[in-house]
């Protein structure tokens, strides 16, 4: 099966959610509580399709470009293929990370740009329901510049998070003596 042929069929599997119609700025469930600036929507947008072409995307050359919007800041991302396909790095973690490390935890949106518009993976999923488990999604399509608007609840319904965990017991006492610290 050549690459085409195996990429739109992912695109089709019946475990993704079906497509909403396309929407603007600001729109999104009714649990949408602040509406982005349509200028740094199609700013957002616009790092995300630029983000996209810095990726390093060798073996399926399957390039995808995001951008995260915080509270003021925008951190964008690229997919990183490693030839140990375990350790590829997605650009919506990318540019997650980024914004964590810059110490922005405020999240308002996240761009992910890619041909076909696809939404953000399971473990990219679960990696910002960590975060802000509502976050606005918006889908670029490369090819057609078609804007699509989930949100991450929509799109991981009963996310595992901090409460699927129990209470957190006190850890035990290190077992290793002082000078073997």
């Amino acid at each position: 099966m050549n690459r085409e042929s195996s990429e739109s069929q992912r695109r089709r599997l019946p475990t993704e959610p079906a497509r909403p119609k396309p929407v603007g700025p600001g729109s999104g469930s009714s649990t949408n509580t602040a509406p982005i600036d349509p200028a740094a929507f199609d700013r957002l947008v616009d790092l995300a399709l630029a983000a996209r072409l810095r990726a390093h995307a060798p073996y399926s050359r399957f390039r995808v470009g995001a951008a995260l919007l915080t509270d003021d800041v925008i951190f964008p991302g690229c997919n990183v293929e490693n030839a140990s396909y375990s350790l590829t790095l997605c650009a919506e973690r990318v540019a997650a990370v980024a914004a964590v490390t810059a110490g922005r935890l405020t999240w308002q949106a996240i761009a992910i740009a890619s041909a076909g518009g696809v939404t953000p993976c399971g473990a990219c999923r679960q990696f910002l329901a960590e975060f802000v488990p509502d976050l606005l999604i918006v889908t670029v399509d490369v090819d057609t510049r078609r804007r699509s608007t989930y949100r991450l609840t929509e799109l991981l319904p009963q996310a595992f998070g901090r409460g699927s965990l129990g209470p957190h017991p006190t850890p035990p006492p290190s077992r290793r003596s002082p000078e073997n610290r």
